[in-house]
């Protein structure tokens, strides 16, 4: 089960909660049983180990110049309009 961090506003206590899915209803806050908690955006403890990944080249054999040229090429086509 995914460990999520929440923040009361009421009395700005941080905690956090295991639960089964994202969309389970924020749980009270432990100190003072406020049922306004808000899920905080947290750090993921995910990390890609071994050869394959981008910090190696990842995508056939390509220097870390390759990759990076290639991510600049594509940066002005992000968040452009779509429609």
């Amino acid at each position: 089960m995914p460990l999520f961090d929440y923040q009361c506003p009421e009395c700005l206590t941080t905690f956090d909660e295991l639960q089964r899915s994202f969309d389970d209803p924020a749980p009270a806050c432990p100190k003072c049983e406020s049922q306004e908690s808000r899920r905080l955006v947290s750090r993921t403890a995910f990390i890609l180990k071994g050869s394959g990944w981008a910090l190696d080249g990842y995508g056939g054999g390509k220097s870390m110049d390759d990759a990076l040229d290639m991510i600049d090429k594509i940066k002005p086509k992000i968040g452009r309009d779509r429609s």
